[in-house]
Order: C-alpha cells, then structure tokens, then sequence
C-alpha cells in the first residue's frame, strides 16, 4: 500500500512515455523534432510541468494514505 502512489503515477505517465517515444521514433518527416514539437523550449517547459505535477500528485497520495491508515488504526 506505500508504493501504491507511485505505481499509479506511473502508469498515469506511460501513455506520454509511449506517445513521446512513437511521436519521436516512428513519425514521418519528424526525427528532427523532439516529441513533434518545433521547439525544443517547448518541450523542456511541457516535461518540467508534467514532472512536477506527477511527483506532486504521487506525494500527496504517500501522505493522504498514510494519515488514512494511523485513522484507521486508532
């Protein structure tokens, strides 16, 4: 149940992962753009977003279940 967050996290951002790798690898006419993008600015921004939104939401799901558990136990 700790890692349970983390999990979900997870599987919340494999479909990105598989979108960035398929959109990146295998669409024509775009090995030179990162992700389908034009700029690689736009990218940095939109990763650093999704990274800190992900790793807030995991965070917050550790504590919300922990403090659910010692109210469970009381």
């Amino acid at each position: 149940m700790r890692y349970l967050p983390l999990v979900l996290v997870g599987f919340m951002a494999a479909p990105a992962i598989v979108w960035a790798i398929v959109a990146t690898l295998m669409v024509e006419g775009s090995s030179g753009n990162l992700f389908g993008f034009e700029s690689n600015g736009t990218v940095a921004v939109l990763v650093g977003f999704a990274v800190v939104a992900l790793g807030l939401l995991g965070g917050w799901m550790m504590r919300f279940i922990a403090r659910d558990q010692q109210r469970g136990n009381a």
